[in-house]
């Protein structure tokens, strides 16, 4: 499972970095495609809107271009016509004014004039001073001696009562054929049908601004803007599509120019509007993520299962040989890495298991002899000291002393040499261990005292042979040897589990608490050599080479009191010696 796991995790990770990587990029890029599109659209409808406003300004100069060119225009301003004359010419030009107002009702006024004789004006607001002179116009002088036939005027406010503005086409008159001017014919219409026309041409949920051609506000849409003269803006209006900040909101600006009436128009479009439609498609390509990401997967599992399902079968087998199953074999499925692998490992477990067979046939000879030359080691030590005692003996004539001593140590090396076991009952051992302490209260002034297990239980408990012998001997030698009276020693075993401790006491002389110290060192790092403790580490060795390296001697003692030597072992040992 970890590695289909891990697989999973790793397919996952790449694919929704991968996912999410394009997903973003892809975000960024719609979102600056939807940008540009809609201010794309915005421009071409600011576009549309200045060319209709310029649309409806020629419109205002054919209806001028009729009045100059009609005849009965010529003749009023002249100075030859008779009153009569004049009366029938007005009359005819107020019926086309008439006819005019009713195709543009934005037309306000219609003012023809001389400007050195008289001036007529015709349409719904034909009101004229009666102390009007044109040429008072600010703009008069420059237009009627300049070359412009015709000019648009910038939106004013209306010279009567009424508080619409208006613009103004002005045009000269010029009889046909003639470079001379007589007139100027002056058309007002009101500027709030153009606002009309420029808000239904520009998108639902934006805002205009209308300025003159100096800058002077016209009209908005925008609260925040009404009133506020171009110059007073926070954005320079020279950039197409720059972002600004007004009233809090965020909007993008379009900026646009009359032609024909240099009128300055600012379309204001609000940023969330441009971008209204990304979160429909943020949502779309969340959930088209999702699904990829989820067949993916789904896709992964399915591909990967006969790779994983090898690899399974890999570590299964691995299992089974740690368990110790050497004969397991794994069934070699594919033909790709982990078939080679797979055969591999059955090659490996193969070699392994002749290995295994022949280590242990070098190991278990080699044991034996380690353990025969430790047993060994013990044996010459005993016979040293007895024969020994033997030839002192002899030398005292003792002759009843000598051969009781030999008799015993007869018994002692007939169990040596004809008990080929490694293994012997605690009650055989215990029988030998009295013989052992016969020979030495045979040597010694002063009795030992033995204390020995009952019969119940030493009966089915198997031990090495001679392991508790050089227990004995060093507490003979080191603690019961130099001491005057009460002299014991005590044998006891004891079962918990699958162990079973052994105890040599004696109530010696005692160790020293270094000594105990550096003795139990030496068990613990199993020591082969300890000066005159030799005995002590050898059975601590072999107590290891049988059952393991959890088991072996350790040592308690208080001077002046007795010493404990304790043997821990198994009820069965890890190595499973048997002498031939």
């Amino acid at each position: 499972m970890m590695i289909q796991r891990k697989i999973l995790i790793m397919l996952f990770i790449v694919i929704s970095v991968s996912v999410i990587s394009y997903g973003f990029i892809t975000y960024l890029f719609t979102y600056d495609r939807f940008l540009k599109d809609n201010l794309y659209i915005a421009e071409a409808a600011m576009e549309k809107a200045m060319l209709t406003v310029d649309e409806e300004i020629a419109e205002v100069d054919n209806i001028a271009k009729v009045f100059v060119t009609t005849d009965e225009t010529i003749s009023l301003l002249s100075n030859d016509d008779t009153v009569t004359d004049k009366h029938r010419d007005f009359a005819y030009l107020r019926g086309m004014a008439e006819g005019f107002a009713l195709l543009k009702p934005n037309v306000e006024q219609i003012l023809i004039a001389n400007p050195e004789k008289s001036h007529y004006s015709f349409g719904y607001n034909n009101y004229i001073p009666a102390d009007y002179d044109i040429r008072l116009e600010p703009w008069f002088s420059s237009f009627w001696n300049g070359d412009e036939l015709v000019k648009t005027l910038p939106p004013g406010k209306n010279p009567h009562s009424f508080n619409y503005p208006l613009m103004s086409v002005i045009r000269k008159i010029r009889p046909l054929y003639y470079s001379t001017n007589i007139g100027i014919i002056r058309i007002n219409f009101k500027i709030d049908g153009l606002y009309r026309v420029i808000e239904s041409s520009i998108p639902s949920e934006s805002y205009i601004y209308l300025a003159d051609g100096e800058g002077n506000y016209l009209y908005s849409t925008l609260g925040e803007l009404k009133d506020k003269n171009a110059g007073e803006l926070s954005f320079s209006g020279e950039g197409e599509g720059e972002k600004v900040s007004v009233g809090g909101g965020s909007y993008y600006v379009i900026r646009r120019e009359s032609e024909q009436s240099g009128l300055r128009a600012y379309l204001f479009i609000p940023e969330k509007y441009l971008t209204r439609h990304l979160p429909y498609i943020f949502r779309n390509m969340a959930a088209s993520a999702l699904i990829c990401i989820l067949l993916s997967i789904g896709l992964s599992m399915l591909l990967s299962y006969p790779f994983i399902r090898s690899i399974r079968n890999l570590a299964e087998g691995m299992n089974q040989i740690e368990r110790g199953s050497l004969d397991y074999r794994v069934t070699v499925r594919s033909n790709d890495e982990i078939g080679y692998l797979t055969e591999r490992f059955n090659s490996m477990a193969d070699n392994l298991r002749h290995l295994i067979r022949v280590n242990g046939e070098i190991k278990t000879k080699a044991l034996r002899e380690e353990l025969r030359v430790l047993q060994g080691q013990v044996t010459p030590h005993f016979l040293f000291n007895t024969l020994e005692s033997i030839r002192m003996k002899a030398l005292a004539n003792q002759r009843d002393q000598v051969s009781y001593i030999i008799e015993e140590l007869g018994e002692l090396l007939r169990f040596n040499l004809r008990n080929r076991m490694d293994f012997v009952t605690l009650e055989k051992e215990l029988y030998y261990i009295e013989k052992f302490i016969n020979i030495y209260n045979s040597r010694l002034h002063r009795k030992i005292f033995l204390s020995l297990p009952g019969k119940g239980v030493t009966e089915r408990i198997l031990i090495p042979k001679f392991i508790i012998q050089p227990l004995i001997e060093n507490a003979v030698k080191h603690g019961l040897e130099l001491k005057e009276a009460s002299r014991h020693i005590m044998v006891e075993i004891r079962e918990e589990s699958d162990f079973l401790w052994l105890s040599v006491e004696d109530d010696g002389c005692g160790i020293s608490e270094p000594v105990v110290e550096e003795l139990n060192r030496g068990f613990r790092e199993n020591h082969q050599n300890y000066g005159d403790h030799i005995g002590l580490m050898n059975v601590n060795s072999r107590i290891k080479l049988l059952y393991g390296e959890e088991c072996g001697l350790s040592l308690s003692s208080m001077e002046g009191v007795g010493t404990t030597v304790l043997i821990k072992f198994k009820s069965r040992p890890v190595f499973p010696y048997h002498d031939n």
